[in-house]
Order: structure tokens, then sequence, then C-alpha cells
């Protein structure tokens, strides 16, 4: 393959336990894939704003947000893959009978919670939505909803994705990043789905990329790449699904494998 494209994705991946990287070091990296014209893409179940949030100072990162739903550049969103507003509320309705969980509507200019939400967990939840707003009641959101946020307890997110996705109309489909987190979006989207649509724009073939990914809400993208590189903090089930395995997020494995690729001359 000729590399012409990385995406990563961010929590577990990209980013170390305390939700950070070495900036000086991605700046270094970046500058060289930059040089070769190989495109560098974030692929990430989080908030569009927030993604932009971790790159202050790289302005053509493009970006692949709320597990598919949206993309942009750091300027503009280009794409919107909106759930239809009946299956999102009543996806709502379905999680609110669930014990210790709690829902987030993620729309296109913000994130949207009920005023009845603990304002501990409210304050939480601002750390990775920088753009929150409350509303009474999930009927008052009017932005495009793009995907339903879940949050449990860890111990609890495989048991409560099956129970959850049993009760949702087929129309809507629970993903997993780990990590206590399950995002229910529309059935056909999916990170995979729309890089594929990214590297159409670009006129690059998917078999000329490399995906890094840890978890459930990344299988698509790394089959669907030429070099699908999962990190050693995965569970085995999505190591079997990549064609390597690379550092944990917690030792830089991304950026240890992209100076090592540089390094060789293969890209």
């Amino acid at each position: 393959m000729t590399l012409k494209l990385v995406a990563v994705d961010m929590d577990g991946t990209f980013l170390d336990a305390s939700s950070t990287y070495d900036h000086e070091r991605f700046a270094r990296i970046h500058q060289q894939l930059t040089d070769r014209g190989i495109q560098f893409v974030v692929a990430s179940g989080n908030q569009y704003w927030q993604l932009k949030s971790h790159f202050p100072d790289v302005a053509d990162i493009l970006y692949v947000a709320e597990n598919g739903a949206v993309v942009g550049t750091d300027s503009q969103i280009l794409r919107v893959e909106a759930m239809q507003r009946q299956d999102a509320l009543g996806a709502l309705e379905v999680v609110s009978s669930f014990e210790d969980v709690h829902a987030l509507a993620c729309g296109v200019q913000a994130a949207y919670a009920l005023e009845t939400m603990d304002p501990d967990m409210q304050a939480i939840l601002r750390k990775y939505y920088i753009k929150m707003d409350l509303v009474a009641q999930w009927s008052d959101v009017e932005d495009d909803i793009v995907k339903l946020a879940l949050g449990c307890p860890p111990e609890r997110t495989e048991e409560l994705l099956e129970q959850i996705g049993q009760a949702l109309p087929s129309t809507v489909v629970p993903v997993s990043s780990g990590h206590g987190s399950i995002d229910l979006i529309g059935r056909g989207v999916n990170k995979g789905t729309s890089l594929q649509w990214l590297c159409g724009q670009l006129g690059i073939d998917p078999a000329d990329a490399m995906a890094f990914g840890d978890g459930g809400n990344d299988v698509e993208m790394l089959q669907l790449v030429g070099c699908g590189a999962v990190m050693a903090n995965a569970p085995e089930a999505i190591k079997a699904v990549g064609d390597i395995v690379v550092g944990s997020h917690d030792q830089a494995g991304v950026l240890d494998h992209l100076e090592t690729v540089l390094a060789a001359g293969s890209a």
C-alpha cells in the first residue's frame, strides 16, 4: 500500500488514560505526514466541537465525529447523517426505563440533557461535551439529532448494550467503545461508512489508508482500510478484526507506530 490517509480513534487509542497526548511529538509527526501528502483524520464517537478542541494548533485535520454521523474540517461541517426524529425520541423513551443509565441527545450544534439530570453528572459531561444545553423535555430539542449518547457503569456496558439493543426499533443500532459508553445511531451510520465517503471525496483508495482503534465502534473502520491497527489495550475480539496490534494508548502506541512507518519510508 502507498499510505495516503491515517485515521485515529481518540479515547483508548490516541489519547492516554488522562485524555491527553504529547502535543510536541504529534506536531512533528503531523508535519511529516503533511510533507508526504498523507491526510490525518480523527474518527471518534465524540462531539465534533470537542474533537476540535484537542487540536487547537493544527488546522488541516479532518473529523469524523459522533461515530460517523458528522464529518467536518476545522472550519466547517461537510456532512450530517441525522437520525429520524421519531426514532431518536422513541429510543430515548426506551432508555428512560433502564436504571443506572443517563442519556444525552447529540445534535449538530450541541448536546442536550434533561434539566432533571443530577448537577454533578452535568459537570462531568461538560468536560466531554464543550457545547451542552439543558431542555425540559426531549421534544424541546430543535437541533438535528445525530446520536444518542448513553452512560452506564463500566462493568454493565456489555449487559446493557444487549438489553437496550433488544428493546430498540430496527432502525436504531447500539454500539459501544467500552469505558461505560453506549451510542445509539441510525442504522448504516458508522465510522467506516463515513471514512469511505471521505476517501471518495479526497480521491483516496481506502486500501491506501491506515486506521487505529480499540473498540466496537471502530470495527467497520478497521475492516475498511488497508491496514487496521488495533491497540494492545483493546479486547481480544477487536484485536481479531485488525491486521496488526500496536502498543497501548498509555504507551503512545499510535505515535510510536507512525514514527516507525515514517522512518521506514513505507509511507
